[in-house]
């Protein structure tokens, strides 16, 4: 197949489009760049039309299988298909699927044609007759392959294959593939030329343009991406990357205002000397900079470093000022020391810091107000060497002397009572000196042991253990107590086995014969419940054997014939409706229990076998209708059917 000519002037090839850098930092701190906007996502490439599904091929011209698979080589030399070139090879595949594989018609005169027609000139074959084609002959093969080529409209693979003019006709009837004209192959040109610059493959969408139209589509495209990444790189503050996407002397401008914009604001001001053009520029950096020494100067002075805000001051207002701020901070460094060793209690380091007799005065008092504090403390915890030495005059002296003498009684008091409460009573009377607190002890003593059997007696009474609780008793109105507990608690328990029903273990509880004949009573009560209520069940769901087994009065067992007669005849008429409905006269009859019943099924098989006895004359089936005749008039017509 020839390429076919190129669409227009060739494109002039242009350098690849580079890709924008990384965004740098532009400041000279070192500042980290702010990460990038990603790039919008790839258009996806145009997917080719899908292919209709083929019909089943033959395999080969040597076999004719029942289910041939996919259609091979239709050339009887087996000639391999020459590659397509020219834009064919540019565009690729996404061009075919856009032209529907758009292939030039071949020519007469080319190489293959030629050989063709010179074969049909010299040969001109003939089909044979269907009678003698032998099965699975080549010429059989070559009809089944252009019969599939006619059904799939496979225009290419019938014009090998037809040899009659009938042959011949049927593939020029075929839909032939579109020449390979500029609409279809323009469409696909038209449709990569977009893709390219949607993807931003500027270089090769200027491999698809063909007119001025198409290149300054292309440019266009470009020149909005270049604005795009410049307008990015500005608002990121890379004036530098953003210079380098600027071409008109507006961007420019702008760029180089921004970066000198940015020197002077981040205290590059040498760099935005350098920058500076005009005099509006320079008076602009001169008012940053100075700007920046204030504040400077004012920083410092609010810190403290003197030295510091006078290499910032320029006049001597300034330097005044600097002088009495860093005076001003340090009175205000000291007052603050002063009240923090003060609240911590370092007062030799408080007076330190003192300047004034109000602030010596308010030390002392301090240090006083602690003294007096610590001296109380020692007492109340018997440190009395260091309540001692807290002490100054003799009153306090005194005060510590007198707590000393008594803290050996305070103590002996102290643990006499803590041996009463955790009931140690015999250390408690080691502890006791006069009679009355020997009293104390011994009726406590007693006290407690009545406590402890009550306590026991109780707790045996509450866990059940009857027999240790009656040990613990020592009056028998304590005994009546726990006899009647132990009767209460009997009662409930029998009470609960008699509702479970478990009758029998309730009786190993009883302790009289009444109470044993109370749960019999009981017991055969709850059985006929039980019976009546079974009994009741197995009525109403039909199982009049059971019931019968459970019904002990005569009046329950008529009861239960009754039921079961009516069942027996609910199901009889059931049964006998079901077989009139179904024509069977047989069972019918043999449920029939009445005249009535036997004339009413007579007369519904009578009026069945007259419609069928119809039906069959009507069809003239003599088989069928002797066999619903019954009458001689009936067997006469019968007979009339052969």
């Amino acid at each position: 197949i020839p390429a076919p000519p190129p669409l227009g002037p060739p494109a002039t090839p242009r350098p690849a489009e580079p890709q924008p850098p990384e965004p740098v930092s532009t400041s000279y701190r070192d500042e980290p760049s702010p990460t990038p906007a990603p790039s919008p996502a790839p258009a996806p490439e145009p997917a080719p039309a899908p292919e209709p599904e083929p019909a089943p091929a033959p395999a080969s011209y040597e076999s004719k299988p029942e289910d041939p698979p996919a259609p091979v080589s239709t050339s009887y030399r087996d000639e391999q298909p020459e590659k397509k070139s020219g834009i064919f090879g540019t565009l690729g595949k996404g061009i075919t699927s856009l032209a529907h594989a758009v292939v030039p018609t071949p020519k007469k005169d080319s190489v293959r044609e030629e050989k063709k027609e010179s074969r049909r000139e010299e040969e001109e074959p003939v089909a044979p007759p269907a009678d003698e084609v032998p099965e699975g002959s080549p010429e059989e093969n070559r009809k089944v392959w252009f019969e599939y080529a006619v059904a799939t409209d496979d225009y290419t693979l019938a014009n090998e294959l037809w040899v009659t003019p009938e042959e011949k006709a049927t593939c020029d009837g075929l839909k032939t593939p579109a020449p390979a004209g500029e609409v279809d192959v323009e469409d696909a040109r038209c449709a990569w030329l977009d893709y390219h610059i949607a993807e931003g493959e500027f270089g090769k969408a200027e491999e698809m343009c063909v007119g001025p139209e198409d290149f300054a589509k292309v440019s266009a495209a470009q020149d909005a991406a270049r604005t795009e990444w410049r307008d990015y790189e500005m608002s990121c503050g890379n004036y530098k990357t953003a210079m380098s996407y600027s071409v008109t002397d507006e961007e420019i401008a702008e760029c180089e205002q921004a970066m000198f914009k940015k020197e002077c604001e981040t205290g590059s001001y040498k760099k935005a000397l350098k920058q500076a053009k005009t005099p509006e520029q320079v008076a602009e950096v001169e008012k940053y900079q100075e700007a920046g020494r204030v504040a400077w100067m004012e920083y410092h002075a609010a810190c403290g470093d003197t030295s510091a805000a006078l290499k910032y001051a320029v006049t001597d207002e300034e330097e005044e000022k600097c002088k009495q701020a860093g005076i001003d901070k340090c009175e205000s460094n000291r007052k603050e020391w002063l009240a923090y060793y003060t609240e911590k209690g370092d007062y030799r380091k408080a007076e330190e810091c003192c300047v004034e007799p109000a602030e010596y005065e308010a030390v002392a008092a301090k240090k006083e107000e602690d003294r007096k504090a610590w001296l109380k403390y020692a007492i109340e915890t018997a440190d009395y060497k260091s309540a001692e030495q807290y002490a100054v005059d003799e009153a306090e002296a005194a005060e510590v002397a007198a707590s000393k003498a008594a803290y050996p009684e305070v103590c002996r008091s102290q643990w006499r009572v803590y041996y009463l409460e955790t009931k140690q009573y015999k250390k408690a009377k080691d502890c006791s000196v006069t009679p009355a607190e020997v009293a104390e002890c011994e009726a406590a003593e007693a006290g407690s042991e009545e406590q402890s059997r009550t306590e026991w007696k109780a707790y045996y009474v509450e866990t059940t253990q009857y027999e240790r609780a009656i040990g613990m008793c020592i009056t028998p109105e304590e005994e009546g107590e726990v006899d009647a507990s132990f009767e209460a608690v009997r009662q409930a328990h029998v009470a609960e086995l008699k509702k479970k029903g478990k009758y029998h273990e309730a009786k190993k509880y009883a302790l009289s014969d009444e109470e044993v004949k109370a749960c019999d009573e009981e017991e055969d009560a709850n059985q006929e419940v039980c019976r009546v209520e079974w009994y009741k069940y197995h009525l109403e769901c039909g199982k009049y054997k059971e019931a019968k087994a459970l019904a002990v009065t005569p009046e329950e067992d008529a009861e239960c014939d009754k039921a079961e007669s009516e069942q027996l005849e609910t199901n009889r008429t059931a049964w006998l409706g079901y077989y009139q409905e179904i024509g069977d006269y047989t069972s019918a009859k043999a449920l029939c229990c009445s005249k009535e019943e036997d004339e009413e099924c007579s007369k519904i098989f009578d009026q069945y076998r007259s419609e069928w006895l119809r039906y069959a004359m009507d069809n003239k089936d003599y088989a069928l209708a002797k066999k619903y005749s019954v009458t001689p008039e009936e067997l006469a017509a019968c007979e009339a059917l052969k």
